[in-house]
This record gives C-alpha cells, structure tokens and sequence, in this order.
C-alpha cells in the first residue's frame, strides 16, 4: 500500500515542490498512490493561507487532477476556505479536518492506518 503525506511537518512531503517532486517520481515509477491525505497550508506556519498561495494545497491538488491521481484522498487541513477549495476541485476527496482524523486513527476507525503504516510514513 502507498501512502503519501502532504504536510508541512517533517513525516510528510512537506511543501510543493517536495510533493510534486514525490508524485512525480511515483508516476514515472508506474506506481499508484492508494492512499493521499492533503493539507492546504504548506508554508510551515500557523497562518491560513489563500488558495492563491504558491506554497498552498491547490497547486498539489492541481497536479492531482492534470495527472488523473487516483485512491483515496484525505483533504485534513483545518483551514475550512483551502479545504473547500481544494473539495471543489477535487469532488470525490473525502474532507476530514486534521483533529478528527487524528482520532479516527488512534481508534482504528481507518482500517488501512495500522503500525507499519505509521512507521512507513515516518522514514
């Protein structure tokens, strides 16, 4: 199972040139993503950004789309406009706020999000 991460933390592909590098490399690897949860924000701080922003959510959901990336895509950002922006253009990723889905991973209500898992995204 591939799993990819777009944060801005360390355990993810954490801006969008990282992101769009990564996806990049899987594609041209013939690889598919299964599993993708996305964040709007990717600018390292605590502030919303606009969906406007270069070092946004959008430009990774863009690519998404231009690339036909299918499986399952999380949208988790807490910021409610970039999330419904990016839920716009992306109308079959599921949204789930970060806090939430946190939850639903530590209560196993995520059947693919197990302990090798967790360790695989944190190489």
């Amino acid at each position: 199972m591939l799993v990819v991460v777009v944060e801005d933390d360390p355990y993810g592909a954490n801006s969008v040139t990282e992101a769009l590098g990564l996806l990049t490399r899987i594609l041209d690897e013939g690889d598919a993503v299964d599993v993708l949860f996305l964040d709007h924000d990717l600018d390292g701080s605590f502030d919303y950004l606009p969906s406007s922003s270069h070092e946004c959510g959008m430009r990774v959901a863009e690519y998404i789309a231009e690339n036909h990336i299918q499986g399952v895509i999380i949208i988790h950002s807490e910021n409610p406009e970039g999330a419904g922006n990016i839920n716009r253009f992306l109308p079959y990723a599921k949204r789930i706020p970060f806090p939430k889905l946190k939850g639903m991973m530590n209560d196993g209500g995520l059947g693919f999000w197990h302990q090798d898992t967790q360790r695989e995204i944190a190489k």
